[in-house]
């Protein structure tokens, strides 16, 4: 590659893209740190009625196609509606970056409610292996199985279900909303639909073989961190030298925890699970970023 060539190739080459929200504005709950969200009955109940079925459809060795087109138009409907109010109210009562925030809410009620559906499959599954033991039933061979299966395969069941789940939020984002949001909120905010949709939710950990394999090139077998994490020092390390028109924002940051403020609530274990990756989050209290 002669050097014309590369100095086009880094002219296509955006720069880091800072997001920056603002909430210290926003009403906080009785712990004076959470925001509490009043979603919408019908999205709740579309999406209770459509996990528990997802889950139990792909929680198995061998998952069959189902025809679920029905409680999918359903959850789009809802979801449209939704946003579709809650973007127009940047016109009315609420400012983008509070509309950005309460956003959110429906992301992490789906990611929660798909979790507590597999933890409670889990439990049941373990409840009876207990029952049978007791009872000396020949049942109990055929359960322990069952709960092995299905820890085994966690993060590929979330990933799965998550994945259907958010598909449709896309084809939303895409056909019907897409309009709405330039409409209304503007390109400074075009990047929460990546956040929102990004499949970096769907599974528990960031590590996870499904998520590395369907959405990544798949670097190792073994999924140990500390081996990505040390590759990943020296390819940041590798492109900050030779590239210094180009800085790279470096994945983990280097500030001490002492030297800041740390997140202190993790309700779906994120923050913990990707602090090998990242570091410590800060304090989210006052602002996103």
């Amino acid at each position: 590659m002669n050097s014309e060539t590369k100095h086009q190739l880094f002219e296509k080459v955006e720069p880091d893209r800072s997001v920056l929200v603002q909430i210290e504005n926003l009403s906080r709950g009785i712990d004076n740190y959470h925001i509490d969200i009043k979603l919408s009955k019908k999205f709740t109940s579309d999406v209770k009625k459509l996990v528990p079925m997802l889950v139990s459809q792909i929680a198995v060795p061998k998952p069959k196609h189902w025809d679920n087109s029905a409680l999918f138009d359903k959850l789009r409907s809802s979801y449209l509606d939704v946003m579709t109010v809650l973007i127009h109210r940047s016109k009315t009562d609420l400012t983008t970056d509070t509309i950005t925030v309460f956003q959110f809410s429906l992301i992490k009620y789906i990611l929660t409610a798909v979790r507590s559906q597999l933890d409670k499959d889990i439990s049941n599954v373990s409840s009876k292996l207990a029952e049978f033991r007791n009872k000396g039933s020949s049942d109990a061979l055929a359960a322990d199985q069952r709960l092995f299966w299905l820890k085994k395969n966690y993060d590929q069941i979330l990933y799965a279900v998550n994945k259907q789940i958010f598909g449709q939020l896309q084809r939303t984002e895409e056909r019907q909303l897409d309009a709405v949001r330039n409409q209304f909120l503007g390109e400074q905010y075009s990047f929460a639909v990546e956040a929102l949709l990004n499949p970096l939710l769907f599974t528990a950990e960031l590590s996870a073989l499904p998520l590395l394999l369907n959405e990544y090139s798949m670097w190792s077998w073994n999924a140990e961190d500390s081996g990505f994490i040390d590759l990943n020092k020296q390819v940041e390390a590798l492109l900050n030298k030779h590239l210094k028109s180009h800085p790279v924002t470096l994945l983990k940051s280097n500030i001490e925890p002492e030297d800041r403020a740390t997140e202190i609530h993790d309700e779906l274990g994120g923050l913990f699970k990707t602090q090998n990756f990242l570091g410590l989050a800060y304090d989210s209290k006052t602002r996103l970023g």
